[in-house]
């Protein structure tokens, strides 16, 4: 209703990539063509800027008679490699550890034919893939940084190589506990792409945001701010 009321120019859905197949989405493409919206969807990811290889649907909803046409350009240089996004930790910080257990797992996972796989990163690394909210946890499935000279050890990415990996201003999670700062990067999206989609037709200064982790994001633009 709250679309429907305000009447935006442009609004912009995401959402996993899975989404794009669900009655949901049906739903509101059918809804939003009802109101005379024309819709263009595309999946985005690193391609746009981003380091971590997270991929999530676009939904760019176009108010019929405004002149629009898709081509999505990278909104930043994306860095070309991990190491111009490491920071210096020292060889023997308290953040290196032991993962025997997820070793172990590994080898686990494997005979038992399981799809899952360490993620051990280093400087060379031409990407990462996704990290979650629950990454403090030390999962097995998420990127580990590999120890410069003992490959026995292994580190979480720091706060600041989340935010860089994911194109998200620190500043944002700043003053609060290093867990929590964590779990905020996590489950963030990759914010380069959804803001390259958002800006493909308008700046949004007014924008409202809208949604949760399992209902993906939505920003409607207001008739007037559309040039």
């Amino acid at each position: 209703m709250a679309i429907k009321e305000l009447s935006p120019a442009i609004l912009v859905l995401e959402n996993v990539p899975e989404y794009q197949s669900t009655v949901s989405m049906h739903m509101i493409r059918e809804t939003l063509t009802d109101w005379r919206y024309k819709l263009h969807e595309v999946i985005v990811g690193r391609e746009l800027g981003a380091f971590e290889d997270r991929k999530r649907l676009c939904l760019i909803a176009v108010s019929e008679g405004l002149d629009f046409e898709l081509d999505l350009q990278p909104v930043r240089r994306r860095e070309q490699s991990l190491a111009a996004i490491l920071e210096d930790i020292p060889v023997d910080s308290k953040c290196w550890r032991s993962c025997d257990y997820l070793d172990k797992k590994a080898v686990r996972d494997k005979q038992a034919g399981k799809g899952f796989s360490m993620q051990i990163v280093n400087g060379e690394s031409l990407k990462v893939g996704c990290v979650g909210k629950g990454y403090s946890k030390w999962r097995s499935t998420e990127p580990l940084v590999k120890h410069p000279t003992d490959p026995s050890l292994k580190r979480l990415l720091t706060v600041n190589e989340l935010s860089q990996i994911k194109t998200i201003d620190k500043s944002l999670v700043q003053g609060m506990s290093r867990t929590k700062q964590i779990e905020l990067n996590g489950p963030e999206r990759t914010w380069r792409g959804i803001s390259g989609c958002g800006a493909e037709y308008c700046t949004m200064p007014e924008a409202s945001v809208s949604g949760t982790r399992g209902s993906g994001m939505m920003a409607t633009l207001p008739r007037r701010q559309c040039t």
